[in-house]
């Protein structure tokens, strides 16, 4: 069973590492009110997904012109689109405080795990690094009141290019 951050959900047990120094791959997905996204019981990469997402999270926390940033995943063309939003909460918003505590406890669930299990690899340490940014962004001015995000998922679709069509009268 996967454990649930307050919406981040990840599952340590799931995790595995086909070789020494080799990347994590487990179960990781987003619960909201309304559901789940990609989908319950999501396989991804954690480590590397979760890094990606605080240093996002940390972009749009401390860049003041910044509105908007993405969470994607690794596996699947699924990301979400997280955007401050300065006014009164919403439906589908999260306070920032919320998302920044459930991202520090995820990430920190992830690297006990690995640690407990003596997983070791250069994606395991970049996200520790990025997990003591994270710790050290705090503050109201930066996570307080009033400050929310609101989360869209998003599934990118490839566009195919069209093959040309041959020319009548041409071969």
């Amino acid at each position: 069973m996967a454990s649930v951050v307050p919406f981040i959900a990840v599952d340590p047990k799931s995790f595995q590492q086909n070789r020494p120094r080799g990347r994590v791959t487990g179960t990781l997905f987003v619960r909201f009110e309304g559901g789940v996204f990609p989908e319950e019981g999501w396989s991804d990469f954690p480590v590397n997904v979760l890094k990606n997402w605080i240093d996002a999270w940390i972009n749009l926390v401390e860049v003041p012109s910044r509105r908007e940033v993405q969470w994607e995943f690794m596996d699947g063309p699924h990301s979400l689109t997280v955007t401050r939003v300065d006014r009164t909460a919403s439906s589908g918003a999260i306070e920032f405080q919320t998302v920044h505590q459930a991202l520090l406890e995820a990430a920190e669930l992830v690297l006990a795990y690995c640690d407990e299990r003596k997983l070791d690899s250069r994606e395991l340490e970049i996200l520790r690094e990025a997990t003591q940014r994270l710790r050290m962004v705090r503050g109201d001015a930066r996570l307080g009141a009033g400050r929310i995000a609101y989360f869209e998922a998003r599934t990118r679709i490839p566009v195919v290019p069209r093959r040309a069509r041959p020319t009548a009268g041409k071969s």
